[in-house]
């Protein structure tokens, strides 16, 4: 839900999401930046089956498809973006990430 219309994306098509105050910033895997009005919490339970997305900080979910390298306090996103990881519960999003990565590498 975008500000006077729907826009309908394949979830593989969002890079990442960030909360800012009444309003969501979704980043498209094409560069592009869209406005949502919905709720973080109502995004969120739209992706929560999509093992892709992983929320690293409150307000925040990146698509690991879409990370270039996680290090300690951060994730390097393909776009050049920078999502912080929260101290809460960091070293379980490391080993998530981790996880992840690797069931990606032996798809391939």
């Amino acid at each position: 839900r975008m500000p006077r219309q729907t826009v309908r994306m394949p979830h593989g098509q969002i890079a990442a999401i960030a909360s800012h105050g009444h309003t969501l910033d979704v980043f498209t895997v094409s560069g592009s930046r869209l406005i949502s009005l919905q709720t973080f919490a109502e995004l969120e339970a739209m992706l929560q089956g999509d093992e892709r997305f992983l929320p690293c900080n409150r307000g925040a979910l990146v698509n690991m498809d879409e990370a270039l390298k996680l290090d300690s306090e951060s994730i390097l996103m393909a776009n050049g973006m920078h999502f912080p990881l929260r101290q809460r519960n960091r070293l379980e999003l490391i080993n998530r990430f981790t996880e992840y990565q690797l069931k990606r590498m032996i798809r391939r």
